[in-house]
């Protein structure tokens, strides 16, 4: 099996660390490839010595033929889009498993689309495809000239995650909590895998559950 591998890899990512962590295993059994969304080259990285790819230095079309020779894609996905932009955008063109490190990803598709894309159509079809008619409607009060609402930072978030949107299409999604998976599980048409976030200083046998989540959900 061969594996493609997108995450944050810079030793400023959490997610690039627990990425180094899960590779150091999962490359004893299979064949895994390691694209970077926030690296140009291997210094910074936490595994310099992976097989390793730079996605900002790939022509999208070149990274999307090479994405094809895999026989599955895992996207690492945040809520932060300097790190989880090309990620999510790849996920959309070549589904595979997302493994969702935040539930609420709101605040990184509030930044994609009305700072990157300025497109606040875009923005409410996302989140009415989340929320129904209550999305719509919170998109119309975001979207009023200069009026500030005040849920960025209160538990507004998780009745309005988005997590719908950053894992529509895909074949499996992985979280970290049963509290996620409860969430995730209602509107995901594909498998929810809990897998317990572990820290570890070298203890590579945390890894050993996802690659088989991962490896059941593939197929």
């Amino acid at each position: 099996m061969k594996i493609a591998w997108l995450t944050p890899f810079s030793q400023q990512s959490a997610i690039g660390q627990y990425s180094a962590i899960i590779l150091h295993e999962l490359t004893r059994h299979v064949e895994v490839t390691v694209f970077a969304s926030d690296l140009i080259n291997a210094q910074n990285a936490w595994w310099p010595d992976c097989d390793l790819r730079f996605i900002p230095t790939l022509k999208r079309e070149a990274l999307l033929a090479e994405l094809a020779t895999f026989d599955i894609c895992v996207y690492n996905l945040g809520n932060n889009l300097a790190f989880h932009r090309d990620i999510y955008e790849l996920s959309v063109q070549k589904p595979g498993i997302v493994i969702l490190h935040d539930l609420v990803m709101h605040h990184m598709f509030l930044d994609y689309y009305l700072n990157y894309k300025l497109d606040g159509v875009g923005y409410t079809r996302a989140l009415t495809y989340s929320h129904g008619q209550s999305g719509q409607a919170l998109a119309a009060e975001v979207l009023k000239p200069g009026l500030e609402v005040p849920i960025w930072d209160t538990a507004v978030m998780l009745d309005y995650n988005m997590a719908k949107w950053a894992t529509h299409g895909s074949y499996g999604v992985i979280v970290h909590s049963e509290f996620a998976k409860r969430i995730v599980e209602q509107f995901s048409n594909a498998p929810v895998v809990h897998f317990r976030q572990r820290r570890s200083s070298g203890n590579q046998k945390a890894a050993q559950p996802l690659f088989s989540a991962a490896t059941s959900v593939s197929t």
